[in-house]
């Protein structure tokens, strides 16, 4: 790494494979989201660290990140295998305890030359809490151009929006339903008529992973945010063709709020189940549950 590295801003190109495709032939939306929680990050921790090459004398352990919460991003064009995914992640907005990076997606055609967006999101990270000492103090980003300074505007309205719902505890309503709407029946889903209404709980899944090492952050026993952002577009793509039975593609996140670490040996316990249905498109909602098996 150069000193003229930019201290803020990251760059990711990975080649989109057969391997990361959905059952349409199109890039699997959970490796867009694990491509951008894993450029976000880069770009956080550089910018966290950045200032104490020169500044800091106090030889201190470097400040490790958790991703804290992604907000809306949406699917504007699909990625194609052959394709090259071209990430750009910039940090734009910075509190006490909270670091927001804005990344963009582009593909990239090698062959014809080409570049076209596909994603937009906004990613927040905040330093790992430890029993040695206070939380590390995090820099101060600074806006250099107008468009940065747009964007810092807006991080700093979701923060004070985060915050008031915090103060709100009536606004926490992640809690999954324990009864089906009124749509539900009492006839068994099998029996049902394919073109009828359909009750939350006929496509309802939930799926088991066992984390391992090479889902953890270098160094750490903790799970990578990103990873767990395509589990959980996995188990919302399971849903969504069960219910409505035929090939769906991601078309945005809303967004997703990370509530405590799942650790490496531990168990991931996703659910999903259908929240919202209209006539083009359906809103799935998920929650994922860590087990100590130690």
């Amino acid at each position: 790494m150069t000193k003229s590295l930019p201290y803020k801003t990251a760059r990711v190109e990975v080649p989109i494979l057969p391997d990361d495709a959905n059952p349409a032939g199109n890039t699997h939306g959970g490796t867009i989201l694990k491509l951008v929680e894993a450029c976000g990050y880069i770009a956080a921790s550089r910018f966290v660290n950045s200032k104490r090459d020169a500044d800091d004398t106090t030889k201190q352990a470097g400040v490790t990140l958790l991703t804290a919460r992604m907000e809306r991003m949406d699917f504007l064009q699909p990625m194609f295998i052959g394709e090259v995914a071209s990430l750009r992640a910039t940090v734009v907005y910075t509190s006490q305890r909270t670091v927001e990076t804005r990344v963009e997606v582009e593909a990239e055609d090698v062959i014809k030359g080409t570049r076209r967006r596909t994603n937009n999101a906004i990613i927040s990270f905040v330093p790992q809490i430890t029993t040695n000492g206070p939380s590390p103090a995090l820099p101060t980003v600074v806006a250099e151009t107008a468009e940065e300074q747009q964007w810092y505007d807006e991080g700093h309205a979701r923060y004070q929006l985060r915050q008031g719902k915090r103060r709100d505890n009536s606004s926490n309503s992640l809690v999954p339903p324990q009864e089906d709407a009124a749509v539900e029946s009492s006839t068994p889903s099998e029996s049902r008529d394919v073109d009828g209404p359909r009750a939350p709980s006929d496509s309802e899944t939930t799926l088991c992973q066992m984390m391992l090492p090479s889902d953890c952050m270098a160094g750490a026993q903790v799970v990578r945010g990103g990873v767990i952002f395509k589990l959980m577009d996995n188990a919302a793509g399971v849903v969504a063709c069960k219910h409505c039975r035929s090939n769906v593609v991601t078309a945005c996140v809303d967004s997703i709020t990370m509530l405590e670490p799942l650790h490496n040996g531990g168990l991931a316990h996703i659910t999903a189940r259908v929240a919202f249905v209209s006539a083009k498109s359906m809103e799935v909602a998920v929650w994922v549950w860590g087990e100590d098996l130690l």
